[in-house]
């Protein structure tokens, strides 16, 4: 079956991604006069969203329908009658006029076994947003600038690599937009020197993050109380702080079993893949405010927050997961 031009499945980890993404279509498929927006959150009904496909509106000759983290694709179809009323709505779907655009996106990982998912890959074009390694980020960054005729300087490239690196995963989205802002910066400038790099890094990804980390670390109730809305203040605040956090949390649990085995400073760098000095001795005074089941505990507690998240399941905030962890430690302090 051909891909239907205006019909489009994004789904993936990257949420910032999917949100930049479905902009893009919406803006490059109605070129000439805007639709008529109408979005579905996962609440909807097959019966719902086939009305609004085959209505016309009344205000505009085009259309776009989006449908986010729709209920079909959270588990197989129950039933006959459930398997029969997605298939009328893919009926619907690859019967789409050309004034009438539709965009299905699904936040976070999804089960490709799922027959739903099989099926729509057949009709709509399939975009996978996912967050990109730290590794990969600093290589897409790298060519981005050679791209439009930058180099990095020796010392910016080794410091572009120490700060990425406390990443376990980045957003292509926010990276290409920090991209954009330092070619900005460096304008007819050839080379792009560390000062440049660091007044263009936002703070999440130096100042701000780190001094957080080490107060959550420290158990600092008081600072987590006064600043935590203040560095996770959205969604893609949370998603880029609370990986940073976890990655310092699951290389400080390998530091630990490492130590007990016997390993040297040497051994754990290599293991970690951290080249630089500076970021590995920070790393081992942080390893040494904590214990490993203390580190255990909060990697656990961030893993079920996020999944609690993702599924609406959950009223506790971020700030309660870390006022739990700095409580429950008999270090915790005001």
């Amino acid at each position: 079956m051909t891909h239907k031009k205006n019909c489009y499945f994004l789904y993936g980890e990257d949420i910032v991604a999917v949100n930049t993404r479905q902009k893009e279509i919406l803006k490059n498929y109605f070129t000439q006069e805007n639709p008529e927006i109408t979005v579905f959150e996962s609440d909807g009904t097959y019966e719902a969203y086939k009305n609004r496909l085959e209505s016309q509106s009344l205000f505009s000759e085009n259309i776009a329908v989006i449908i986010n983290n729709p209920f079909f694709l959270k588990k197989k179809s129950q039933s006959e009658k459930e398997e029969k009323e997605f298939l009328s709505f893919l009926n619907v779907l690859s019967k789409l006029n050309d004034d009438t655009l539709v965009i299905i996106a699904q936040e976070g990982k999804i089960d490709k076994r799922i027959k739903n998912f099989k099926l729509l890959m057949n009709i709509c074009n399939v975009i996978e947003c996912a967050m990109l390694k730290s590794s990969t980020g600093i290589e897409k960054m790298v060519e981005k600038f050679q791209k439009n005729g930058k180099t990095l300087s020796y010392d910016a490239r080794e410091y572009l690599e120490e700060v990425l690196s406390s990443w376990s995963e980045i957003s292509e989205s926010l990276l290409t937009t920090e991209c954009d802002k330092i070619l900005l910066m460096a304008d007819k400038s050839k080379v792009i020197d560390r000062k440049l790099l660091e007044e263009a890094l936002p703070d999440y990804m130096n100042q701000v993050i780190f001094r957080y980390a080490d107060q959550l670390f420290s158990k600092n109730i008081a600072a987590i109380l006064q600043n935590t809305d203040h560095v996770f203040y959205d969604t893609s605040s949370e998603i880029k702080n609370i990986g940073f956090i976890s990655s310092q949390l699951r290389k400080i649990k390998i530091i630990k079993e490492m130590q007990r085995e016997g390993k040297s400073i040497s051994e754990i760098s290599n293991k970690l893949k951290i080249k630089s000095q500076w970021q590995m001795k920070r790393l081992m005074q942080t390893s040494r405010k904590l214990k490993e089941n203390e580190v255990e505990e909060l990697i656990l507690d961030l893993f079920e927050y996020q999944y609690e998240q993702r599924h609406g399941q959950t009223e506790r905030t971020i700030k309660d997961v870390f006022l739990k962890f700095c409580r429950k430690s008999k270090g915790g302090n005001l």
